[in-house]
C-alpha cells in the first residue's frame, strides 16, 4: 500500500521498509522492534532520530536504546487534546 503514496508524490521509497503491516499495537510494535534490530545491527548508527508518539516510535526508541544507540526524539506535542490509544 505504501508504494502508492511514494509513487504519487514522486518521492522515493525509502532505503529501509520493514513491512509490518497491520496488527494490535502489540503485534506492530514488536514486529517493528525484530525488524529494526536487524537494521541496527547492520548499519550500526551512532543515533537514531525517532518521530512522533506512534508504535513504531516507541519500538524503534527502545531497540536503538538496548543497543546502545544514542535515540533522538522528536515530537511537536499534543495539539488535538484527544488521547489517542498510542498517547496514554
Amino acid at each position: 500500500l505504501s508504494d502508492v503514496f511514494f509513487e504519487e508524490l514522486g518521492i522515493r521509497s525509502p532505503d529501509v521498509h520493514l513491512d509490518v503491516g497491520s496488527g494490535s499495537h502489540a503485534e506492530q510494535t514488536a514486529a517493528v522492534m525484530v525488524g529494526f534490530e536487524q537494521v541496527i545491527e547492520a548499519d550500526r548508527p551512532d543515533a537514531v532520530v525517532v518521530v512522533g508518539d506512534v508504535n513504531s516510535t516507541l519500538a524503534c526508541g527502545v531497540v536503538a536504546a538496548k543497543a546502545g544507540v544514542l535515540v533522538a526524539h522528536v515530537e511537536a506535542g499534543l495539539r488535538s487534546r484527544d488521547w489517542f490509544p498510542w498517547r496514554i
